[in-house]
């Protein structure tokens, strides 16, 4: 483009003039650059160009950026064959972003867990998904309802209802699960050992006695000495024998041997009576610390969910993106 300033003029006087003109423009130039920092200042104030999709929350999915400097060198043919193969894959990448749908508005407060360890398991029994629920959640959230789907495979499994409380030799209610910040959700792709999902409380360790549980629960239980306070006996009755065998007893095991010949009655019903799931359930459940917050949650699929390469989506019960996960 050619920029004209008046008439040109070819006379030697008006050549030094413009010539004089332009090299002090140039040198005022330089002095203002040096004094607003130089290089240093250039590379500081890198432009950043944003990408996003014509719905502005998808942009949250993923932050695209291409920076742009007005840094000169020999090699900056090279830096432009590098920013446009660079910009060749954001586009690529972005468009592949485009197709994972509308944002939710519980994005960034539900994820999931960053981990293919879970996903990578080639038997449901042992094949999870964790969910995380920050703590910036403001009120209790209803998830029963929500998908996960695989973006390779496009297989989708609804999250189910679930039991606050598991309990053996009765009905279990199912109810919507509800969460608050800081829970976690285990997915599990397979059946819940126990027959229902639930919620971890801290009596569960019990289940670990008798059933796997992928991953394992831990072991919370109270000291079996702890339930003294439950009896209706005198535990200084119970003897000394008795005594020390129950100080011994690990948390969250019913004793299952022969208890030794001799033990009062009382001990003997403390034992058999007090130290199990039902019971420890029952002597708790008002605790303040009852609950855990996690829960396992059962798919109740006889084949794998996820590839051992995936891209799995959370949606909620809107069919909007929560989180997407790819590993």
């Amino acid at each position: 483009m050619n920029i004209f300033f008046g008439k040109q003029k070819t006379n030697k006087g008006t050549a030094s003039g413009d010539l004089v003109l332009v090299t002090s423009i140039v040198l005022i130039l330089g002095i203002l650059w040096a004094i607003s920092g130089g290089p240093k200042q250039t590379k500081n104030n890198t432009n950043i160009v944003n990408f996003k999709s014509n719905n502005s929350v998808t942009s949250k999915i993923n932050s695209f950026f291409i920076p742009i400097t007005r840094e000169q060198s020999s090699n900056s043919n090279n830096r432009q064959i590098k920013a446009k193969e660079k910009y060749d894959e954001i586009i690529k990448d972005f468009g592949r972003i485009r197709n994972f749908g509308e944002t939710s508005p519980y994005w960034g407060l539900v994820t999931i867990e960053k981990s293919s360890s879970g996903p990578k398991q080639n038997k449901p029994k042992d094949e999870y998904i964790i969910l995380n629920i920050s703590s910036k959640l403001r009120k209790p959230l209803t998830i029963t309802g929500w998908k996960l789907q695989s973006m390779v495979t496009n297989r989708i499994v609804t999250i189910p209802k679930a039991t606050k409380i598991s309990t053996s030799g009765s009905v279990n209610i199912e109810q919507p699960i509800v969460v608050y910040p800081q829970d976690e959700v285990y997915l599990l792709t397979g059946y819940s050992p126990v027959g229902n999902s639930f919620q971890i409380n801290k009596c569960s360790g019990y289940f670990e006695q008798f059933q796997d549980f992928t991953p394992s629960i831990l072991k919370e239980c109270p000291l079996p000495k702890d339930e003294f306070a439950f009896t209706k006996s005198d535990p200084l009755r119970f003897g000394d024998e008795c005594l020390s065998y129950i100080e011994d007893l690990s948390r969250c095991n019913m004793p299952l041997e022969a208890l030794p010949i001799g033990f009062p009655d009382s001990c003997v019903i403390f034992i058999t009576e007090e130290i199990n799931y039902s019971s420890c359930v029952k002597n708790h459940r008002n605790d303040d610390d009852f609950f855990k917050p996690q829960w396992r949650v059962y798919l109740k699929r006889n084949q794998e969910l996820w590839n051992t390469r995936d891209i799995i989506r959370l949606l909620d019960a809107d069919g909007k993106t929560v989180d997407v996960f790819s590993y």
